[in-house]
């Protein structure tokens, strides 16, 4: 996990840390290009980039949210979510949300 982080600022750690606390029980498998969340079925993606750390959120429904970068359709009514996190506190209520949502969903 700390190879993936280390080349980037260590916000982008903290804001990893943010985002699965909470969660339960969760496999993460930590790969050069980012980490794979998954519960029943893989439900996110976090991937340190130059700018921002990347979250690619799958939900049920399609959300609304200013951090929210684009949105994909996909097979039986999912949505993919791709948010753009820069600072810790970028990781608010909603995004919880949505992460405990995806993680159960």
């Amino acid at each position: 996990m700390d190879e993936t982080f280390a080349p980037f600022p260590p916000a982008y750690r903290e804001i990893y840390d943010r985002l699965v606390a909470g969660l339960g029980p969760i496999h993460e498998d930590a790969v050069r290009v980012g980490v794979f969340l998954k519960s029943r079925h893989k439900f996110a993606e976090i991937r340190p980039k130059a700018r921002s750390l990347s979250l690619e959120l799958v939900l049920p429904r399609r959300v609304e949210h200013p951090l929210i970068a684009r949105v994909l359709p996909m097979a039986g009514g999912r949505t993919v979510h791709f948010f753009k996190l820069t600072r810790v506190e970028d990781v608010d209520e909603p995004i919880l949300d949505f992460m405990a949502e995806a993680c159960d969903g």
